[in-house]
């Protein structure tokens, strides 16, 4: 796990003998019956997860756990914020150079299918 502010990047193990192909999930530890609020899964892997932060970085999937249509709607108009120094830069340029740049076009059918496909797989702990 990785992540500030109680927030959680999180790999969901679907598949535990492959390492490579295990969606990649954000979340808030919250009590069970919170969890559905505070629980997103954002990629199929973890490649497709790096991909995704090399352009506007990874805050804005944070964001998307309290406000899921504005930051959509940021990611699709190319307005989220993206304030970022020198040396994150460099580490972006690396990621997109590394993993490629992510499709944003379909950022919001990309999100309902992971969520889709995984969500069931997610049970906090009781």
């Amino acid at each position: 796990m990785a992540g500030v502010d109680d927030v959680h990047f999180s790999i969901l193990f679907a598949r535990p003998k492959s390492l490579d192909n295990n969606p990649i999930m954000v979340a808030v530890p919250v009590q069970p019956k919170e969890q559905e609020e505070y629980y997103l899964v954002l990629a199929h892997n973890l490649r497709q997860f790096l991909s995704m932060g090399s352009t506007f970085g990874f805050d804005i999937y944070v964001d998307m756990l309290y406000d899921r249509e504005d930051c959509i709607a940021q990611i699709e108009s190319g307005t989220a914020e993206c304030d970022f120094d020198e040396v994150d830069q460099q580490l972006l340029s690396r990621l997109r150079d590394a993993f490629g740049v992510f499709d944003f076009n379909r950022i919001r059918d990309h999100i309902e299918e992971v969520n889709t496909k995984y969500r069931h797989l997610l049970k906090a702990p009781s």
